[in-house]
């Protein structure tokens, strides 16, 4: 495999056995900005919030720092669902240390609930790990609007200077350019 995943299968006790092209494979889809959080092999049931249809499929999961990406492939069709982390709602955990369970991923539009075999610590480790994703998703979001509102701010401010002849034309622009990181 290209990417180093191997501490990450180890972390949460991911089993590989016979789906090493499958995770290879649903690996094509993380770009290079985006770090692997958590991923494995799983049957995951995808329930639309507005039909209500909810389908079994067998695919590979994976949780970036920017979306989670769930692939599957039935036959000679390969179909992939993604969502961007700020468009997840909730996620959470149920079931038991001796059959396993389930965890749900919560978005506006569906629902997605893995099934999985692990300790409930590692579930919780899951579950963890997909909140402490969403958070950091959040913070960015929120710093980038500050710094969006600053660069606003501080245009507007070069145009004062502009309008009252302290700078040139040129000056502004650049400055403008600049701030915009254009």
């Amino acid at each position: 495999m290209e990417r180093n995943i191997e501490p990450i299968l180890k972390k949460f006790e991911v089993k590989t056995f016979g789906n090493n092209k499958n995770i290879e494979k649903a690996l094509e889809l993380v770009k290079d900005d985006e770090e692997i959080l958590f991923i494995s092999p799983t049957n995951l049931s995808v329930k639309n919030s507005n039909t209500g249809k909810e389908e079994m499929l067998p695919g590979v999961c994976i949780l970036t720092n920017k979306r989670f990406i769930f692939q599957n492939k039935i036959l000679f069709q390969t179909k992939t669902e993604t969502i961007d982390i700020q468009n997840i709602d909730n996620v959470s955990s149920e079931g038991n240390s001796m059959t396993g369970g389930k965890i749900t991923i919560n978005s506006l539009s569906k629902s997605y609930s893995m099934l999985v075999s692990y300790k409930s610590s590692i579930m919780q480790l899951i579950v963890d790990t997909f909140e402490q994703a969403m958070n950091n998703a959040k913070k960015n979001n929120s710093q980038s609007t500050v710094s969006n509102s600053s660069s606003a701010d501080e245009i507007k401010k070069y145009k004062d200077l502009l309008d009252s002849g302290a700078i040139t034309q040129e000056e502004f622009d650049a400055k403008k350019k600049q701030l915009l990181g254009l």
